[in-house]
């Protein structure tokens, strides 16, 4: 089964060099827009410490402070960390995370208890459908919408009038031809 449950969604901004880039601005705009559409708490910024590159990490998250308020996160909602990274292989990012409502499947797809190619009973094997439960909970944009409906917007009667006449008009240009 499809259950709810808080899950931590990261971006780590590895430091290119004394300023972020094209690219990490906007992929951090783009994860600040997931932020505020399904973000609950705090947006943490957590800091490698124990580096040999801690001055630039302190450089960086001032950048990433700005480019998250930019992108219309109140600096009250921005909450910095830090974490041991001094045993840390190669460069430590520093790593962008909140909390989110995501739909996951409640046990573990792929266990096989049985041997499959017992198949003279003719049975579903034992997690039948659970890869396809597992997908289908994470392709979902609002893991709400799995258990409960969204109310129906308005019709655009406009629109939708629109369209019947283009095929009346289709229909007729086409019983002409034939």
């Amino acid at each position: 089964p499809i259950v709810l449950r808080n899950t931590r969604e990261t971006y780590d901004v590895f430091m290119t060099g004394n300023a972020l880039d094209r690219r990490d601005v906007s992929d951090m705009a783009k994860f600040a827009g997931v932020y505020k559409k399904y973000g609950k708490g705090l947006m943490m910024i957590s800091i490698p410490r124990g580096s040999n590159e801690d001055a630039l990490a302190a450089h960086t998250v001032k950048a990433i402070r700005l480019v998250l308020t930019k992108a219309g996160i109140p600096a009250k909602r921005i909450q910095t960390t830090v974490y041991d990274a001094s045993e840390a292989v190669g460069s430590p990012p520093v790593r962008l995370s909140f909390l989110r409502l995501a739909a996951e499947v409640d046990s573990q797809c792929g266990l096989y208890p049985t041997d499959l190619t017992d198949a003279k009973d003719q049975r579903d094997y034992w997690n039948l459908g659970c890869a396809y439960q597992n997908q289908l909970a994470q392709q979902v944009d609002d893991p709400r919408d799995l258990f409960q409906a969204r109310q129906e917007s308005l019709a655009d009667t406009t629109y939708r009038m629109s369209k019947f006449e283009g095929y009346r008009e289709t229909a007729k240009e086409y019983g002409k031809d034939n």
